[in-house]
């Protein structure tokens, strides 16, 4: 990396946001990413970086990565990060944010910073499902996640997402005392679950749609672990019996093809379910409003956004009935089921197609809730993880090749 700039950053707070700023995948991780470190950087003088290819150092953004790092919200100060080429970001006396899980390739160093310079890493923990339930995950995560963890062992912080993402975290922490480790402090700072949008500004969010049907919505990625086979299984129940609603899936591609197989057999005899890859932010919203009920029977949640987003949208939520998702449900709006029973999930639909009291009860609990923005997320985060406020970076150094 001779032919790079490179930018000696002391006593700063310098944000690892790679995966985000690099890709325009907008799945959980990447949603607290977009909505947060804008806020950080609005409040106070933060350094967001990406590694370089391969990765050996850290980087400042381009122009095009912090576009995508800024899409949820707009801040002009970043403008003058953007560099025509590379410069690299050193880090000295710094607090280093893991803002998402790094890629295997960045663990090793990210490991060396947190061990042996005078960095302090620290971290956003979103889960263990990779470590906990690796039948629920693609072949091969699990060794990438067993990297990640060489880094979070050495780490000095971490604010974990939810209660279950809390309980996993500090379990990890406290094996660590065998290899002669205190491991991170994990305090638990959960995600928001946001002020109810009021029902006049919700489009066609108390009726059935344009065909006359209510519309049931599933967000997630299509894989085992959110249990979309269990909706579809569910749904076609409830066909059979001749109730009359549309299903929606959003999510990702995530891994394996059960669900769009069984999403196609299903619209070969004409049952009226859609499935939607890769949804705009206005697609989602749009249907979080359009629907009378959301159904979320995740089997192992960091913390279960798509069950917060529907609340926060005014909109009744099916969810699992443990960890994370009874966390969110706690103050209303939702009805909670064990996700491994059928029949409860089957029952919990059919009550929301048929009682309309029930449906508007859930609202009105809704609009009760004390809500939490991200802006209040955002500080928590800050003070659990940087402690105490810095000044703006000391660029130390600023050397050419």
């Amino acid at each position: 990396m001779a032919h790079m700039d490179f930018r000696l950053v002391c006593d700063a707070v310098v944000v690892d946001v790679d995966h985000t700023a690099r890709n325009d995948l907008h799945t959980g991780i990447q949603q607290v990413v977009r909505q947060v470190v804008p806020i950080w950087a609005h409040a106070h003088d933060v350094v967001p970086a990406v590694w370089t290819d391969p990765a050996r150092a850290m980087r400042d953004l381009t122009q095009l990565e912090l576009d995508r790092l800024f899409q949820l919200r707009r801040d002009s100060s970043m403008e003058k990060r953007a560099f025509d080429r590379p410069v690299v970001v050193v880090p000295w006396r710094s607090v280093v944010v893991l803002a998402e899980v790094p890629s295997p390739a960045a663990c090793d160093r990210l490991a060396a910073l947190a061990q042996f310079s005078n960095n302090d890493l620290v971290a956003i923990g979103y889960d263990c499902i990779p470590a906990l339930s690796p039948d629920m995950m693609p072949a091969g995560e699990t060794n990438r996640f067993a990297r990640y963890l060489s880094v979070i062992k050495h780490a000095r912080r971490i604010a974990s997402i939810g209660t279950t993402a809390t309980s996993e975290f500090r379990g990890f922490a406290s094996t660590l005392s065998v290899q002669g480790l205190a491991g991170p402090a994990v305090s638990e700072v959960p995600l928001p679950v946001g002020k109810a949008i009021p029902a006049r500004d919700r489009s066609q969010a108390l009726g059935p749609n344009a065909e006359g049907s209510p519309l049931v919505l599933c967000v997630g990625t299509f894989e085992p672990r959110k249990n979309q086979m269990g909706v579809l299984y569910a749904a076609e129940r409830l066909w059979r019996e001749g109730l009359k609603f549309e299903l929606l899936l959003i999510g990702g591609t995530g891994w394996g093809d059960s669900v769009p197989a069984a999403v196609a057999r299903l619209q070969q005899h004409a049952r009226p379910v859609q499935s939607v890859i890769k949804a705009t932010s206005r697609q989602l919203r749009e249907a979080y409003s359009r629907a009378r009920f959301t159904v979320f029977p995740s089997l192992h949640e960091g913390f279960g956004l798509p069950a917060a987003e529907s609340i926060e949208h005014g909109t009744p939520v099916i969810t699992s009935n443990f960890g994370s998702t009874k966390q969110i449900a706690s103050d209303g709006g939702a009805i909670l089921i064990d996700p491994y029973n059928d029949e409860e999930l089957v029952d919990a639909m059919r009550a929301l197609l048929t009682d309309d009291e029930l449906v508007q009860q859930l609202r009105r609990e809704i609009a009760a809730r004390t809500p939490r923005t991200w802006d209040d997320y955002a500080f928590e985060v800050w003070d659990s993880l940087v402690v105490k406020p810095l000044g703006p970076p000391d660029y130390c150094e600023d050397r050419g090749p």
